[in-house]
């Protein structure tokens, strides 16, 4: 896949594009519609609607970064976070479901959901 696609195809579907540059394109994914088209084949959450309303609960938020700087079997091409109505981050799986650490989350995400400036990584 290639960035001009994710866009093209994210429009398509109503998807939110909340950012897109340096290469990378974050996505508010808003449902399971959403989640099984752009989401990684190994996510719970892109299989079935019981798992994605039980991952996500009510007043949570989903979103999807994809890195195009990354090959596309790069485990961190594509990353899922929820974060909470507070704005606290629930969960942070790679596209190979691995767990993303805090410091590890994309600077794209950080300034533009969790609204924290910062030049490179945040601390734990």
């Amino acid at each position: 896949m290639k960035i001009d696609e994710l866009i093209e195809k994210a429009n398509k579907e109503n998807v939110t594009i909340l950012k897109n540059e340096n290469n990378q394109v974050l996505l508010e994914i808003k449902n399971f519609n959403d989640a099984s088209l752009f989401g990684s084949k190994r996510w719970g959450i892109t299989h079935k609607e019981v798992y994605y309303d039980k991952f996500i609960e009510k007043g949570d938020k989903q979103y999807f970064i994809f890195d195009f700087d990354k090959d596309i079997k790069d485990s961190n091409f594509i990353i899922g976070i929820t974060i909470d109505s507070n704005k606290k981050i629930k969960h942070a799986y790679s596209q190979d479901s691995e767990i993303i650490l805090v410091n590890e989350i994309p600077k794209i995400f950080v300034d533009n959901v969790l609204n924290i400036k910062r030049k490179n990584k945040i601390r734990p």
